[in-house]
């Protein structure tokens, strides 16, 4: 699949998220872009986002999570861990896949480079962001079940 025409298209596309998630993240309100990333979970340790019934498409998650990573090589500034989730984040809404992105911050390091963090699961998978959950207290997570009209919803797909 990489280096096919539809393979540099989809990262192509990943590029564009990546740079929107950054302009968010620095240039926007929280509040006004948080429900493009799903329906808030207010106890985010709490389940995972639920798988649906229906057979995974072409672009499963963990290609998608590869796309994100390979854009990531041509994007300046968007290697961050937020920029990542949200563009994964997107990319699984779009594709109707089950996803929840979890914003957490380490249990004992509050200044240092892994301070907060941020990650995607799916089915109560890690897709992007590995690192050891028994480190983080999640505190935040936006749920996405994988219903396949969402893609309408967010206008990102």
């Amino acid at each position: 699949m990489p280096g096919s025409v539809r393979w540099r298209l989809k990262v192509l596309h990943t590029a564009v998220l990546l740079v929107l998630a950054r302009l968010l993240v620095r240039f926007v309100p929280m509040n006004k872009w948080q429900m493009t990333l799903g329906h808030v979970v207010t106890r985010p340790a709490e389940g995972r986002a639920t798988a649906t019934n229906r057979e995974p498409r072409h672009w499963d998650a963990h290609t998608l999570a590869r796309v994100v990573d390979r854009a990531c090589r041509y994007v300046p500034g968007t290697n961050k861990c937020l920029a990542r989730a949200m563009a994964l984040q997107w990319l699984m809404i779009g594709a109707g896949f089950p996803a929840r992105l979890v914003l957490a911050v380490h249990h004992s390091d509050r200044k240092g480079d892994h301070a907060f963090h941020a990650w995607v699961e799916s089915c109560g998978n890690m897709v992007i962001g590995h690192c050891d959950r028994a480190l983080y207290r999640p505190v935040l997570a936006f749920d996405h079940c994988g219903q396949a009209n969402a893609a309408a919803q967010t206008g990102l797909y």
